[in-house]
C-alpha cells in the first residue's frame, strides 16, 4: 500500500461542471511548486449537470485527482 499524501484537499461538488477544470488548474498552480505529496478528492453530491463526466476525465488524466459520487 502506498503512503498517504501529505495533503488531501476535499471539495464538495453539486452542479459545478463549468468550475471543475479551472479549480483543478488553480489547485495544481498552488500545490505543484511545493514539495508536498498531495491529492484532491471531489465529492459529487448528486450533480445533474454533467459534473460527474468532467470528474471522470480529470481523475483519468491525473492520479492525484479522485472523486466520490453520491446519488
Amino acid at each position: 500500500m502506498a503512503d498517504p499524501p501529505d495533503l488531501s484537499v476535499v471539495v464538495p461538488v453539486f452542479d459545478e461542471k463549468e468550475n471543475l477544470l479551472p479549480l483543478t488548474r488553480a489547485i495544481h498552480d498552488a500545490l505543484d511548486p511545493t514539495s508536498l505529496d498531495w491529492e484532491v478528492v471531489y465529492v459529487d453530491d448528486g450533480s445533474t449537470d454533467g459534473s460527474t463526466g468532467v470528474l471522470r476525465e480529470l481523475a483519468a488524466g491525473d492520479g492525484r485527482v479522485r472523486f466520490l459520487r453520491f446519488d
